[in-house]
């Protein structure tokens, strides 16, 4: 949101996220003296209100946020090797960019750093329109916390009608400790 001004200039920005995830991790726990493999469900509720900046370069955006960070981790069972857990409020700061290389190209580099369970996340994308509201192309991320980290490869369709964007992306996922497995997304944006 641009409470002061129009989103095609530079700004005042305000941005509110809310966001739910579930997750499933293979480790071992102790059970009457002896640790017994045990695959543990987590879910994740998030929210965040921050405020920032935006800069018009011409071709080149540049904003930049920060704000308070809520983030709420439930395992079944519990987990008692795993920090990641409980309710927790925090400082977050973001970092988004967005480059015209030329008129049908695009490159964007995020990425965003939360303290209350020291979350970090890089996503880079690299998109070619096709068309008035479709563009396409490969995209890389890496994201993690204190406990786990994880690198994505993969692709996205994003769709724009005015000021609302839907994204679908998918691809590789995987990370140091298991094998890789795949990864599908779906986010949905609207410029106030």
């Amino acid at each position: 949101m641009a409470p002061a001004g129009g989103l095609d200039r530079s700004g005042l920005r305000l941005r509110f996220m809310a966001g739910y995830g579930q997750y499933d991790y293979d480790s071992q726990r102790a059970v009457a003296g002896s640790l017994v493999a045990t695959e543990f469900d987590g879910n994740v509720t998030l929210s965040e209100i921050m405020a920032g900046y935006a800069w018009d370069f011409g071709a080149l955006w540049l904003k930049t946020y920060i704000g308070l960070a809520y983030a709420d981790h439930r395992l079944r069972p519990d987990d008692p090797g795993n920090d990641i857990k409980g309710a927790r409020f925090g400082v977050k700061g973001q970092i988004e960019s967005w480059l015209r290389m030329t008129p049908q190209s695009w490159f964007s580099a995020d990425a965003s750093f939360s303290s209350p369970f020291s979350d970090y996340w890089l996503q880079v994308r690299l998109g070619r329109d096709v068309g008035s509201f479709l563009s396409a192309g490969p995209e890389a991320s890496l994201s993690g916390n204190r406990e786990y980290g994880a690198g994505r490869a993969g692709g996205f369709l994003r769709f724009q009608a005015g000021k609302s964007q839907l994204t679908f992306s998918g691809g590789l996922s995987g990370n140091f400790r298991e094998s890789d497995s795949y990864y599908a997304a779906t986010e949905a944006y609207r410029r106030f």
